[in-house]
């Protein structure tokens, strides 16, 4: 098989890069190992109802705003139908330990009001973080497309400080920081080691306009697949990529499971870098690059539960909530923390069969990898019953906690559950960790090139975690392809 670029990988940022560079006129093979294209972000459904593993919701999606922008640069926005949360608090922060709950607004103004009715000796603090969100956010073309381009931003930008640093710097108010720092937990590392930047580019766009969509992620993959198949993209499902073929350090083809081989000059791997350092060959990459890539500290993975909920109230369907038993953010990443004591999200799902008469509820809480270690060697459909008996009480315990803090929830039926081994299993990642490598100040990412000419990488682990993060991170590298001012001029001139 012959084509210009091989793709691996059917997550956001493989849809995304393969789309972006048939857009430019190159022949482009997608290549996912599982029997359907992007696992994770597609969801799946249980009697009749839909539930979203990847996609629960997402910011910058009003109209003309970054994330609604980039969707109609890829084509995607006239298959998508958005559903706006409730603006006066899309997140409900519940602090079960003070019984001190705060309805997280979209909106810096909105935002602004409600922190400063809560806090209100903290004026000065507030105003300067939500000043330095905003202009983080806006810095960069990837994010503003007014903002001027330079040659730095075509891999990721470093950061000494942390958001930590930032908040204590800010706020003397415990709480205050703790619900500025809370949706760390919606990219998986702790406000004492993530880099302020990365997180005001991830959490910055909730100050914008916060939006589900009808159908969840897979609306979102079906979108992606409708507009691949229309550009002649060939998608490869069920076909694992093993290895790189390569002439010196320049790549001439992409090797797969079977032994056929794909011909390209190009190739973007999305692959968990742990994953990926196994495919490298060791010509090319030094070992200490390679004992780097699988070094990387992982993001904490989950246990989550899918459950129906008969005749649901309203504010389930319009709103979130994050259960919190401390203000201390930070010692929810720690793996000393015990399982009764860890946040949990709820979100409903915004798929097929939901409705104000039957609805899809997730609840996830973190969950350290070492709790399944021992059935590490099991996989999907094969799990002692040692494993099943022990998800099925830990769930349980999840359920309990969730109904008894959130009594919106009581009745729910559990439908479906997950562990870190099944998000290993479907993410094709080491240790199941829900966001990738951790970004840290004190951990540097993979850049988007590689060593090996013609080998570029992209994903969550490499710009930043999210569905923006991962689809910004696709555009980053196929500007190192295709060069930044075709891939920022359009996005620019889009309507």
């Amino acid at each position: 098989m012959q084509t210009d670029f091989t793709v691996i990988g059917s997550g956001m940022s493989g849809l995304t890069a393969a789309l972006v560079l048939a857009k430019h006129g190159r022949s482009v093979t997608l290549v996912e190992r599982h029997p359907h294209p992007a696992p994770v972000l597609r969801g799946f459904t249980r009697q009749g109802i839909y539930f979203d593993t990847g996609f629960h919701y997402a910011g910058s999606l009003g109209d003309g705003e970054i994330l609604d922008r980039y969707l109609r640069y890829l084509g995607l926005a006239p298959h998508l139908r958005k559903i706006p949360l409730n603006p006066e608090g899309f997140d409900i922060m519940r602090y079960t330990q003070s019984g001190f709950e705060f309805s997280f607004p979209y909106g810096v103004e909105r935002i602004r009001q409600a922190l400063l009715q809560a806090f209100p000796s903290e004026l000065q603090g507030i105003d300067a973080f939500l000043n330095k969100v905003q202009q983080s956010f806006a810095s960069s073309p990837f994010l503003n497309p007014g903002a001027r381009y330079t040659a730095e931003h075509a891999f990721p930008e470093m950061d000494s400080e942390s958001l930590g640093e930032v908040l204590a710097r800010l706020l003397p108010n415990e709480l205050c920081r703790s619900l500025l720092g809370v949706h760390c937990l919606l990219h998986g590392t702790a406000p004492e080691v993530v880099p302020f930047l990365l997180h005001t580019r991830i959490v910055g766009s909730y100050f914008e306009t916060v939006c589900a969509l009808e159908g969840g992620g897979r609306s979102l993959v079906n979108a992606f697949l409708q507009e691949l198949k229309r550009l002649g993209v060939t998608v490869l499902c069920g076909r694992e990529a093993t290895g790189f073929e390569h002439s010196g350090d320049i790549l001439t083809g992409v090797r797969l499971a079977d032994g056929e081989v794909i011909n390209c000059s190009g190739c973007v791997a999305t692959l968990h870098p742990t994953k990926l350092a196994a495919m490298l060959p060791q010509s090319v990459f030094r070992q200490t690059y390679l004992r780097r890539l699988q070094a990387l500290e992982e993001t904490p993975s989950a246990y989550m539960i899918f459950g129906k909920l008969d005749n649901p109230p309203p504010t389930l369907l319009d709103r979130n909530y994050f259960i919190l038993p401390r203000t201390d953010i930070d010692s929810y990443f720690r793996p000393d923390t015990p399982f009764d004591e860890l946040p949990i999200y709820i979100s409903a799902s915004h798929g097929s069969g939901s409705g104000t008469s039957k609805t899809g509820v997730i609840l996830l809480a973190a969950a350290p990898p070492n709790q399944v270690a021992r059935w590490t060697d099991s996989r999907l459909g094969a799990r002692p019953p040692e494993y099943v008996e022990f998800k099925r009480d830990i769930l349980a315990r999840l359920q309990e906690r969730a109904e008894r803090h959130c009594p919106e929830l009581r009745g729910m039926a559990l439908l479906e559950g997950a562990t870190p081994l099944t998000f290993r299993d479907y993410a094709n990642s080491q240790l199941g960790g829900l966001y990738g490598a951790s970004h840290k100040i004190t951990q540097s990412s993979p850049m988007p090139r590689t060593k090996l000419k013609g080998l570029y990488l992209a994903g969550q682990s490499i710009i930043a975690p999210g569905v923006l993060g991962t689809l910004i991170s696709a555009m980053v590298t196929c500007a190192n392809i295709l060069g930044a001012e075709n891939i920022l001029q359009g996005l620019h001139e889009c309507p």
